[in-house]
């Protein structure tokens, strides 16, 4: 059963956690996006603790394993700490036709490191031009991320409960920079990509902690009030926490994409261009600011 997390919605036209297949392939929504309480009040547990409480509270809730999608330092730290718990887990990556295999390394690492077996699911060429028009049609995202992650969520066992590491506050790049407002620093930007994966798990009925890193308020309150984020908007990093909590020890030493290969690079852009074209789309920048009161 899909359940959205508690403390967040998002508005699009108006109507409270609308899917976006009801609208127009070529029409730019009004979207928000917000976190339902007020958070204002700092964090009082350090980011690995709000980690922790969040994979135990799972636990507890009867997700008796748990998949996580292992793709860079954001998921290389939930499972070190499902390992210190003695949390069960399996490790999955996402083979996106050979461009990240440069990534399989290190994400065999990792599963070698924490005594864990890695799933290696596999994505076609025509199985990710296909998948991206039914993930766009749903979604309206045009980064392939986004577009082809949720082709593994079926296949990974029904009794495992999904976790992807994403939804921290590690924003930045050229989409970022793209957004208008009319009083920059109001608060945090956000992308339509970060309802992208809830709107698959709705479609699927399935549960999961899809942007795992702000499952919880309290993982979001630690983030947004630790000294070490860097804030200079609409840029933000988290990384500096990251290394004060988890230091070198880390298998992934970088943010990855998995597309910063040249043939990602190149199969990104046929995507992108593909559906584009096909659907006249305008959505590459559709976005809302969560507002510093709500924060």
């Amino acid at each position: 059963m899909f359940n959205l997390p508690s403390h967040i919605y998002w508005k699009l036209d108006g109507k409270v956690n609308a899917n976006y297949d009801s609208i127009s392939n070529t029409d730019i929504p009004n979207f928000e996006f917000a976190y339902i309480n007020d958070i204002n009040q700092p964090a009082t547990t350090k980011y690995a603790s709000a980690i922790n409480n969040r994979l135990i509270a799972l636990n507890q809730a009867g997700k008796s394993k748990l998949a996580i999608f292992i793709s860079g330092k954001d998921s290389e730290i939930i499972a070190i700490q499902c390992k210190k718990l003695g949390i069960d887990f399996e490790l999955y990556f996402l083979n996106i036709v050979g461009i990240n295999e440069y990534m399989l390394t290190n994400a065999n690492l990792v599963a070698l490191t924490l005594g864990s077996h890695l799933n290696v699911i596999s994505l076609t060429l025509a199985d990710a031009m296909s998948y991206s028009e039914s993930s766009y049609e749903l979604s309206k995202v045009l980064k392939p991320t986004y577009l082809v992650v949720p082709y593994m969520f079926d296949k990974i066992p029904f009794d495992q409960h999904i976790i992807i590491g994403e939804g921290d506050l590690n924003k930045g790049g050229k989409s970022y920079e793209l957004l208008i407002h009319p009083d920059p620093g109001v608060g945090i930007p956000i992308l339509n990509t970060e309802i992208a994966y809830l709107l698959h798990g709705r479609k699927l009925d399935r549960d999961g902690d899809y942007y795992f890193h702000s499952s919880s308020l309290e993982l979001i309150k630690t983030v947004w009030h630790h000294p070490l984020l860097l804030k200079n908007y609409p840029n933000f990093s988290n990384q500096k926490i990251i290394d004060s909590e988890w230091g070198s020890n880390l298998i992934f030493k970088s943010k990855t994409t998995n597309w910063d290969s040249n043939a990602g690079i190149q199969l990104n852009l046929k995507i992108r261009n593909h559906l584009a074209i096909k659907y006249k789309t305008k959505f590459n920048i559709l976005s809302t600011i969560i507002p510093k009161e709500t924060l």
